[in-house]
């Protein structure tokens, strides 16, 4: 048996121009283009806890990972083909319908170790740095057309991102056989140090490919990841190397699953009569049952049927009353319901438990918004805010919290900075430009707001003088 620190010697290395024709402040702004990319063209599914739920997954393998100190994030795609990939500096994409087609916690793992794998031996980026006759300009296009070609909808591709969407993305995209081989030794490395079982990837691999054969379609992942015999035996060869004592599933991972199956699914009965179907089975294990009961009663609430929501949640509350998902379902379903007292309290003494806690920030401060109670959701914002600068969700819930609660000035300025955040300077300058008429600021109001113009209109400049340069 391998020792598990040992590994890591045994990876075929790969030298990298990276470095040498990228700069760390254009590789960061590969990253930043992508990003935006993602959003403009990939229908992300911008839901609070299953994002927590994946990126909590790669987090666990992140610290074994040779990236040196690259933030990694994971975003999950509403999109039933079976297909993930990395993007440019630390962006992976998993499609819902990779998620659903796992069966356990590891094959999930696999997938972004997988990817994390294409990150740590810099594969797209190399290929970008290998066009050295590339504009920045075409490069955009291309990660454009990258995502485009991710989202599944190819009519999306117009003008500029046409030109080179076809050969030049396929080329970018489509891993070789030894990069595929490096992402998997990298992926059974990061497993095993993160308690995963790396056997469940090559038995994960090998469903894809016996599934490929009814619906080819559906598996992209394959496209650009070719899956060999050789490859597969070769990573079963690899993971069984290690002893690893098969670990249960966690609850979350049936959560998450059966959340992404209800947000996901299209409107009809089939979804109810699937849950009803599993319900009435008794050799199910509890967590899964559990599960289950969770996924239908989520269904209930996006149908309205928020007494029967209620009744399932409240049940799973109480047998786990610290577990994020049947926290949100439960205290969602009251609120729907207008039972807003009872959901508020209970968030506000979670709330007191886990006062740092994201997803129960949001939940808590939108309820106290919704029910007319805005300015005393405006201090938990702003602590909130103070431990997380940057994120967008906590900047737009206190511009609607200073909205409601009639402070326009405060508003404008948290509107602004929810747009510079997401590096949309020139709508932000508008807001700020806007709410400098008011005759009502003071002196150092308007001595504040001028020098956010001032910064926000440097951040552009920085930006557009960045990306315009050739590579």
């Amino acid at each position: 048996m391998i020792c598990i620190n040992s590994i890591a010697d045994t990876l075929p290395q790969l030298g990298t121009p990276v470095a040498n024709i990228l700069s760390p402040a254009q590789r960061k702004a590969l990253g930043i283009q992508f990003n935006y990319f993602i959003h403009r063209y990939i229908n992300i599914l911008g839901d609070p806890l299953i994002s927590e739920y994946v990126n909590h997954i790669e987090e666990r393998m992140l610290p074994y990972a040779d990236l040196a100190g690259q933030p990694v994030h994971v975003y999950v795609a509403n999109n039933a083909a079976i297909n993930a990939f990395a993007g440019p500096s630390g962006h992976i994409v998993l499609n819902s319908g990779i998620i659903l087609l796992t069966e356990n916690e590891s094959e999930l793992a696999s997938v972004l170790a997988h990817e994390t794998g294409h990150l740590t031996h810099n594969h797209i980026l190399q290929k970008i740095a290998q066009q050295k006759q590339m504009s920045w300009a075409t490069i955009a296009g291309t990660l454009a057309a990258i995502a485009i070609a991710a989202s599944g909808n190819p009519a999306a591709t117009t003008g500029a991102i046409a030109a080179v969407a076809s050969a030049r993305t396929q080329y970018l995209v489509s891993h070789t056989r030894i990069q595929e081989k490096e992402a998997d030794s990298t992926a059974v490395r990061l497993m095993v140090k993160a308690g995963f079982d790396p056997m469940m990837m090559a038995k994960f691999f090998e469903r894809m490919k016996s599934q490929s054969f009814n619906n080819g379609e559906s598996f992209m992942f394959l496209r650009t990841h070719p899956l060999t015999k050789s490859r597969i035996a070769a990573t079963e060869e690899l993971a069984s190397q290690y002893n690893i004592s098969p670990k249960l599933n966690s609850l979350d991972y049936y959560l998450a699953k059966e959340r992404v199956r209800v947000l996901t699914a299209k409107p009809g009965p089939n979804l109810e009569s699937f849950y009803k179907n599993k319900l009435k089975q008794t050799n199910t294990l509890d967590a899964q049952k559990k599960a289950y009961k969770y996924g239908y009663s989520t269904l209930l609430a996006r149908e309205g049927q928020y007494d029967k929501a209620i009744k399932i949640s409240k049940s799973l509350y109480k047998q786990n009353p610290n577990n994020l998902f049947f926290i949100t379902l439960y205290t969602d379903s009251l609120f729907l319901d207008g039972k807003t007292k009872e959901s508020i309290s209970i968030l506000k003494d979670k709330y007191k438990i886990y006062p740092d806690n994201i997803i129960l920030i949001l939940n808590y401060a939108d309820n106290l918004i919704e029910s007319k109670q805005a300015a005393k959701s405006i201090p938990i914002l702003k602590q909130a805010i103070n431990n997380n600068p940057t994120m967008i969700d906590l900047w737009a819930l206190l511009a609607e919290a200073y909205h409601k609660s009639g402070s326009f000035q405060h508003y404008h300025e948290a509107l602004a900075t929810t747009y510079a955040l997401s590096r949309q300077w020139v709508k932000a300058n508008v807001i700020l430009k806007q709410l400098l008429k008011n005759k009502k600021l003071s002196e150092d109001s308007i001595q504040r707001v001028k020098d956010k113009i001032k910064r926000y209109e440097n951040q552009k400049e920085k930006w557009n003088n960045l990306v315009g340069k050739p590579m």
